[in-house]
């Protein structure tokens, strides 16, 4: 409720003695007082002063709220920047993201390739190391060094039953043919392989062998090099296991 009442300063005389309403002649004077006192934009009582000890009381909450345009801009510049920093905050997780996606990609290979193949290299019978592709398989000779792309688990005595696993150099990628399937099952295990002999023949030692022996070490080595939807941004990655049968005698 608008109140205008004039009063006498209590700090001076001690008491307020009521009188008429007070009345202003000049419309334009009692804006100006608003304006500077800042009354539009209060939810509580204003009080104003005029003259010699009279006082102005507005109840702004029977008035409708209002903003100046310096208030308005200066909220829009701020609601700004945190819109800014969230979508920037945004950008910068996209970025991390495609920066560890090789990484991630390259540990999932090692877990899908090794963990299957160290267990049937253990459980086999009979283990072929040798250069092949998806038509054809030829095992490394007498007196040449065990060493190919391609190599042929046998779990049982019987040679025609195997499991065959080889690197496709051309198209840079690692492929599985499971036991007791034809060549259209294959498997495609990793892609961006860049080296050429993955399987070795070694003795404990270390020592790259030329004949094959029943008790060697079997060496696997995988070298992939991926590259990440960010520009510029790669990782190199190097898999590496070695594993004995179980059957050596």
């Amino acid at each position: 409720m608008n109140c205008f009442r004039e009063w006498n300063d209590r700090r001076k005389v001690g008491r307020a003695v009521p009188s008429a309403p007070l009345k202003f002649s000049q419309t334009n004077e009692f804006k100006r007082a608003l304006n500077s006192h800042g009354a539009l934009g209060t939810a509580c009582p204003t009080f104003i002063r005029f003259g010699q000890g009279a006082i102005a009381c507005l109840d702004s909450r029977s008035g409708a709220a209002a903003y100046t345009l310096t208030e308005v801009i200066v909220s829009a510049g701020l609601f700004s920047l945190v819109v800014l920093g969230f979508v920037a905050a945004y950008l910068a997780s996209l970025e991390f993201t495609e920066f560890v996606r090789p990484k991630v990609q390259n540990s999932q290979y090692a877990r899908e390739l090794l963990g299957p193949l160290i267990e049937e290299i253990r459980c086999a019978n009979t283990v072929m190391i040798g250069t092949g592709s998806i038509t054809s398989f030829t095992a490394a000779g007498v007196g040449k060094p065990q060493a190919g792309n391609a190599i042929r688990i046998c779990p049982t005595t019987n040679l025609n039953q195997y499991i065959y696993y080889f690197a496709d150099t051309t198209n840079q990628v690692f492929m599985k043919v499971p036991l007791n399937s034809s060549n259209t099952a294959v498997m495609t295990i990793a892609t961006c392989i860049t080296n050429k002999t993955p399987f070795v023949m070694e003795t404990f030692g270390g020592t790259l062998l030329t004949n094959s022996q029943n008790n060697c070490v079997l060496s696997v080595l995988l070298q992939l090099h991926r590259d990440s939807g960010l520009s510029r941004v790669s990782d190199n990655y190097q898999i590496r296991t070695k594993v004995t049968r179980r059957n050596i005698l």
